[in-house]
């Protein structure tokens, strides 16, 4: 925060005080500010980390039910996918459930 006078000033105590103030107040909204971007930013990835985790859980579902196999199976069948496409868990997941994709 700058200030600026057209000619040289002296300040008083009170202006000065008043100009602490004003900094201190500044510095509490740019804090509070940052503190409310970050917990945006995590709500955001919380959110993206729940949908992905129940579009894999459908996606579990859709293939132990296709190949009456349990849970875990068909995850590890997914991982397969994945790993061996090289893509992630979530892209694979998308595809049994949106697309159609056999495993």
């Amino acid at each position: 925060m700058n200030l600026y006078s057209s000619e040289p000033h002296d300040w008083t105590i009170p202006e000065v005080e008043s100009l602490v103030t004003m900094a201190d107040m500044a510095t509490a909204y740019l804090v509070n500010a940052s503190t409310v971007h970050q917990q945006t930013e995590l709500t955001q990835q919380l959110q993206k980390a729940l949908d992905s985790r129940v579009l894999i859980e459908q996606a579990k579902g859709m293939v132990g039910y296709a190949h009456t196999v349990s849970m875990d199976v068909a995850f590890a069948r997914i991982q397969r996918h994945a790993r061996s496409h090289h893509t992630s868990v979530r892209t694979v997941a998308d595809a049994v459930v949106n697309l159609g994709l056999q495993l």
